[in-house]
């Protein structure tokens, strides 16, 4: 358990400083502080919003920690004081972060993670927690908490038309991925070749021929390939349904390949292949590219990618 310094700590002192002058008043405008009890003012609630959050905390640990420099209070009372701190906390956090520009549209921008959760003294995983963050306005849109047995999978979560969600290469289930697809939801994801089957597609391809010949070996089309950006039109095909999809490869710098090599030791080669790089399966429609790119401050299409899931910056 981290115990942090007293109040009149120079540090929490400088912290104070860089907070909305009116931070106090906006306590009680949002009724985060109400009455002077066990927490004294709006400077000693945040303080304790920096044990909790800031030196991640329990709430018992940080009951314990208020209690030995403080006055005894209880883990509910704590929770309940937090719980009452939101609101307010957003404002103080919108006026402290450059202002955003406005979203020029109307889709709504969603990444995905999921984590699994242990219980005290267990040895397994007891449950799993399920995220969607929206990117635009970073904001929890949706969570689910569900047993162990169940895996990461975009079922979980209920999107709506036109919405884009980014996930990790865990949410590779060509059945789930149709299914949005039926309901005009919109994905980009990490790709794991092994999982999803791929077809080459023609240009003017109206349907998908699952034929032998035209399936998609990834990692021998990206050994062929001499750009460091490439771009493939796909069909997925599952059980007689089939959808339009894009991938996007990177080549990874020489110093990165050379780093990723003895990672990719033992894995099959369409799953890590360094000399090619990261493979991404984008199943939106070439009229919803340009316009995510174009649309949130004028994001580029490719860094987006790149950034929030090759690299998983956005997890």
């Amino acid at each position: 358990m981290l115990i942090p310094p007293k109040s009149q700590d120079i540090s929490f002192e400088e912290f104070l400083r860089e907070l909305p002058a009116d931070y106090h008043e906006m306590a009680y405008e949002f009724k985060a502080f109400t009455r002077s009890r066990k927490i004294k003012s709006p400077a000693q609630l945040l303080q304790v919003v920096m044990i909790y959050c800031g030196l991640d905390n329990i709430l018992r640990e940080t009951a314990g920690v208020f209690t030995l420099q403080e006055e005894r209070i209880t883990d509910t009372a704590i929770h309940k004081r937090l719980k009452a701190c939101e609101p307010w906390l957003k404002v103080l956090l919108m006026n402290l972060l450059p202002a955003a520009k406005s979203v020029s549209t109307s889709l709504r921008l969603l990444v995905v993670d999921g984590s699994s959760l242990q219980g005290p003294g267990t040895k397994g995983s007891d449950y799993r927690l399920h995220l969607a963050l929206d990117l635009v306005s970073m904001s929890l849109h949706e969570i689910q908490v569900t047993g162990a047995d169940k895996g990461e999978s975009l079922s979980h979560y209920n999107f709506a038309k036109g919405d884009v969600v980014m996930t990790d290469r865990g949410y590779n289930h060509p059945a789930t991925l149709l299914d949005l697809n039926a309901q005009e939801v919109h994905v980009l994801l990490r790709l794991l070749p092994t999982a999803m089957p791929l077809y080459f597609r023609q240009t003017g391809q109206s349907a998908c021929e699952p034929l032998p010949e035209l399936r998609l070996n990834i990692a021998d089309y990206l050994r062929k390939a001499t750009n460091d950006i490439v771009s493939m039109p796909v069909w997925l095909f599952s059980k007689g349904r089939s959808c339009l999809g894009m991938i996007h490869a990177q080549r990874l710098p020489p110093e990165a390949a050379a780093e990723a090599a003895p990672l990719s030791a033992g894995r099959q080669p369409e799953r890590t292949d360094p000399s090619t790089g990261y493979f991404i399966f984008s199943r939106l429609a070439h009229s919803l590219h340009y316009r995510t790119g174009r649309g949130y401050g004028g994001f580029d299409r490719r860094r987006i990618v790149s950034n929030s899931l090759a690299s998983r910056a956005g997890f």
